[in-house]
């Protein structure tokens, strides 16, 4: 049987449709918040020096609060997930965090974030509308949704 694991989103998946469109064995689980932290969007570089416009990693930011949305998946899913992001090739790293469920229960989930930020960027248009989609899918708090819209 597969090893299953939470996976913690809180970036441009968070619009359900992608994650359905690319892990479509994943299950929700709640919405969930990580305590401390925000989202960040960042230039970077790869582990070959190869430089990039932008992406989006989660950041220490105390008194902040980040959310996002709790989903199993699979082990299978989860290495499907790291070849999407390029861990392979040093763009994403997995980190491990304690995420608290809307639900009341804490998990101990994965996520995705730039490995090597190089300075501050900005979203996308296309990449925002998947954020907002998601945040307003599930409900976020309203100042949270106009934090995000701020990042244009």
């Amino acid at each position: 049987m597969a090893r299953l694991n939470y996976l913690f989103i809180y970036c441009e998946w968070l619009d359900s449709s992608l994650v359905k469109k690319y892990l479509p064995s994943a299950e929700l689980v709640t919405t969930g918040t990580c305590e401390d932290h925000k989202v960040r969007f960042v230039s970077y570089e790869d582990d070959n020096g190869q430089k990039f416009a932008g992406g989006c990693c989660l950041t220490p930011a105390p008194g902040e609060t980040l959310y996002g949305v709790v989903w199993k998946i699979s082990e299978e899913d989860l290495h499907k997930l790291d070849d999407l992001v390029n861990i392979h090739e040093g763009r994403y790293t997995r980190e491990y965090r304690a995420v608290m469920g809307a639900n009341g229960t804490p998990y101990a989930t994965v996520s995705h974030s730039i490995k090597h930020p190089t300075g501050d960027s900005k979203p996308s248009e296309a990449y925002l509308s998947h954020m907002l989609a998601g945040a307003r899918e599930f409900q976020f708090p309203e100042e949270y949704i106009q934090k995000l819209e701020a990042l244009k």
